[in-house]
């Protein structure tokens, strides 16, 4: 498990062929999310399975987080493959039910994954 510490949000890493796992934790804004999404990029490009978000500890989610998720979603769904929401804290179930016609937002729901 890789670990990254950035301003205000805690990263980590679990591979889990074929997904991968990331973990979130702390506040995931416009200020921190360049590290974030090239963490995703590279997830998505070097893992043939799904990408699951571990989120309860994840205290805020800005619009651009959960746009950069949408987008992460979207991509990985042209592949075959899915980005899962596992564990979403309130935050981060609220700000994906704001983007609902997405389909994102449905993915919010807690998983059994």
């Amino acid at each position: 498990m890789h670990v990254d510490r950035i301003v205000g949000l805690t990263i980590e890493l679990e591979a889990r062929p074929p997904d991968v796992i990331v973990h979130l934790g702390g506040e995931l804004d416009d200020c921190n999310l360049a590290p974030v999404r090239a963490l995703l990029d590279a997830a998505c490009d070097t893992t043939t399975g799904d990408v699951l978000l571990a989120c309860p500890r994840l205290d805020f989610l800005g619009v651009a987080g959960a746009v950069l998720f949408c987008r992460v979603d979207q991509r990985l769904t042209l592949e075959g493959r899915h980005l899962v929401v596992q564990e979403p804290s309130r935050a981060v179930s609220r700000a994906l039910q704001c983007l609902e016609p997405s389909g994102l937002g449905a993915a919010a729901a807690p998983s059994s994954r």
